[in-house]
C-alpha cells in the first residue's frame, strides 16, 4: 500500500492514496504477476483472467474457469489442436502456471507450449501446429510436432515419468526464455531445459496452448501468460542455490582424454554415466594417439586436435553438448568452445590447462618444456615424446607440436559458455600443485571450482566417484 500524505495551513489533511496490490477481486494475482521483470522489459498480458479475449481456438475445448485457461477433453481427441495467441514473439519470456488433473479417469498425457514454428490447418483439426512443443507435466523436454521428433533431450526414448521438480496434480511454475536460437525452460526453479538450435528453423509466431490428442479425458489449467518480447538473456525463476550450477540433464556428454592417452582410458566412466545415468556420452580419440596412433606424423598440431572434435560435434549435429576436457584435455576442449560456442552448454575442466589467448600448454612450464623438446629430440625424432613409464593402460606416444602451438581464442560467445574446474591434489595442499595456477585462473573467472584429493587420473583409479561428482554437478535426477 502506497500512502500519499500532506498538510494544509487550517489544518491537517491526510489524503491516503491507495495503490492495490492485484487480488483474487480486482486483478491477477497468480505467480506469474509476482515475478519483478529487469529494467526495460515490458509485460504483455496474453490473458485477462476473465475470457479468451486475445486467443483463437476451439471453445469445445477450451474456455475459462476460476481464472484459468481450462483446456479440456470429455471425449476421444483425434488430432492434436491448439489455442494460439493473437500477438506472434521471436525472442521472448513467457511467466505461467499449469496443473493437470491427475484424477482417476484422466489421463496424464503431456501438455506444452507450442512456439517457433506455424499454425496450419490439417485434414482433422482447424487449429494445428509444426514445430516446437516445450512439453510439461508427466514428460518434459522440446518436441518438433510434424518435424523432428525429439529435440531435447535428444537420447530420450520415452517420457520423464518421475522427475523431481514436477507437482503432480498443483500448479507448476514454469518460465520459459528464447533469446536468439536458445531456448531454456525453469520449472518451479529448476533448469529443466536449456537447448541451442542449430538449424535454421525458429520463426516468429503465436504462443500456444496444447491440448493433445488423446482417446482418454485430459485436463489442464493454465493462469498468468505474462510474456515479454525481446527479454533479457537472464533466467528470473532459479532457485538462488541453483545459480552458477547446471541442473540440465545433459542430452550429450563429450569427454576429450589427456596427452599420451585415449579414448579408452574413460570407458568405466562413460559406460557408468550412459548405463546407469541415461546420458549420451562420446569419448573422443585425438589423432595420433589411442587407437588413431597409427595416423600419427609430424603433421598432426593442436588445430588438427581440436577439429577431431568439432567435426564429431558437428557431424553427427549434436547440441546441449556437455563437454569434460582432462588435462591436455581442457586445451582442446578451450578451442572447440571457441569454434561452436553454439552447441556448448557446459565445459568441466579436469585437472586441466586453463590458456588465454596466445598461450601453449607448455607456457608457464619452462623446465618441462626445455625437458619434453630433449626428449623428442633424443627418441621421438624431434616431434614424438616416447611414454617413460609402466604403460598397463596402453599410452601411446605424443605428439609435440600439439604442447607447443599457442592456442588462438577470437570468440567473445566462447567465454560465455558455463565452464567449471576441478583440481585434483593426490592428498596434497593444494597451492602446493603444479596446476593451481589454472584452478586460480579459473576462480578470478568466477567459475565454480572443486577441489578433490584424488591423482591425477582418477577416472581410472576411482570412476565410481568421478560418475558420482559429475552427478552430482550435472544435478542428475537419479
Amino acid at each position: 500500500m502506497f500512502l500519499f500524505s500532506m498538510s494544509r495551513n487550517f489544518g491537517f489533511l491526510v489524503l491516503a492514496l491507495t495503490v492495490a496490490v492485484a487480488t483474487a477481486d480486482d486483478g491477477p494475482s497468480d505467480w506469474s504477476h509476482q515475478v519483478e521483470l529487469p529494467t526495460g522489459e515490458t509485460a504483455i498480458e496474453l490473458f485477462n483472467g476473465h475470457d479468451l479475449t486475445g486467443w483463437k481456438g476451439l471453445k469445445k475445448y477450451f474456455s475459462v474457469v476460476d481464472q484459468s485457461i481450462r483446456a479440456a477433453n470429455d471425449e476421444p481427441v483425434s488430432h492434436g489442436t491448439y489455442l494460439f495467441s493473437d500477438q506472434a514473439f521471436r525472442e521472448f519470456r513467457l511467466l505461467l502456471e499449469v496443473k493437470q488433473n491427475r484424477s482417476k479417469g484422466y489421463s496424464i498425457m503431456h501438455s506444452a507450449v507450442a512456439a517457433l514454428g506455424e499454425r496450419f490447418t490439417d485434414p482433422g483439426s482447424e487449429f494445428a501446429f509444426k514445430g516446437p512443443l516445450l512439453m510439461f507435466c508427466h514428460d518434459w523436454g522440446i518436441w518438433g510436432a510434424y518435424t523432428r521428433g525429439r529435440i531435447f533431450p535428444s537420447d530420450q526414448k520415452g517420457p520423464m515419468m518421475e522427475v523431481p521438480w514436477e507437482k503432480d496434480g498443483e500448479w507448476n511454475q514454469i518460465e520459459i526464455l528464447v533469446v536468439g536460437n536458445r531456448i531454456r525452460m525453469v520449472a518451479n526453479g529448476t533448469v529443466v531445459i536449456d537447448h541451442t538450435e542449430t538449424k535454421d528453423e525458429l520463426k516468429k509466431c503465436p504462443i500456444a496452448l496444447q491440448l493433445h490428442n488423446n482417446k482418454e479425458p485430459q485436463e489442464f489449467h493454465f493462469r498468468g501468460l505474462v510474456a515479454v518480447e525481446n527479454p533479457a538473456d537472464e533466467l528470473l525463476t532459479v532457485k538462488k542455490d541453483d545459480i552458477g550450477v547446471s541442473t540440465v540433464v545433459p542430452s550429450n556428454v563429450v569427454i576429450v582424454h589427456g596427452a599420451w592417452g585415449g579414448a579408452h582410458h574413460w570407458k568405466a566412466v562413460a559406460d557408468s554415466l550412459s548405463h546407469d545415468r541415461a546420458m549420451d556420452v562420446r569419448r573422443i580419440t585425438l589423432t595420433g594417439l589411442g587407437e588413431r596412433s597409427h595416423l600419427a606424423s609430424r603433421d598432426v598440431d593442436l588445430p588438427t586436435h581440436i577439429q577431431d572434435v568439432v567435426n564429431a560435434i558437428e557431424f553427427d549435429d549434436l547440441s546441449n553438448v556437455v563437454m569434460i576436457g582432462h588435462s591436455y584435455g581442457g586445451v582442446v576442449v578451450s578451442g572447440v568452445v571457441d569454434a561452436i560456442p553454439e552447441r556448448i552448454s557446459r565445459v568441466i575442466y579436469m585437472d586441466a590447462h586453463l590458456l588465454d589467448d596466445g598461450e601453449s600448454y607448455l607456457t608457464h612450464h619452462t623446465e618441462l618444456k626445455e625437458k619434453l623438446v630433449d626428449r623428442a629430440d633424443q627418441d621421438g625424432e624431434g616431434w614424438q615424446l616416447p611414454v617413460d613409464w609402466a604403460n598397463p593402460m596402453r599410452d601411446t606416444p605424443h605428439p609435440l607440436a600439439t604442447l607447443l602451438q599457442p592456442i588462438h581464442l577470437q570468440n567473445p560467445d566462447g567465454a560465455k559458455v558455463q565452464s567449471s574446474y576441478w583440481l585434483f591434489t593426490d592428498g596434497g595442499k593444494p597451492e602446493a600443485d603444479e596446476r593451481h595456477f589454472y584452478y586460480q585462473r579459473a576462480q578470478q573467472r568466477g567459475w565454480p571450482v572443486k577441489t578433490f584429493s584424488w591423482d591425477h587420473n582418477p577416472h581410472r583409479s576411482r570412476p565410481d566417484d568421478v560418475v558420482a561428482e559429475l552427478a552430482k554437478l550435472l544435478k542428475d535426477p537419479t
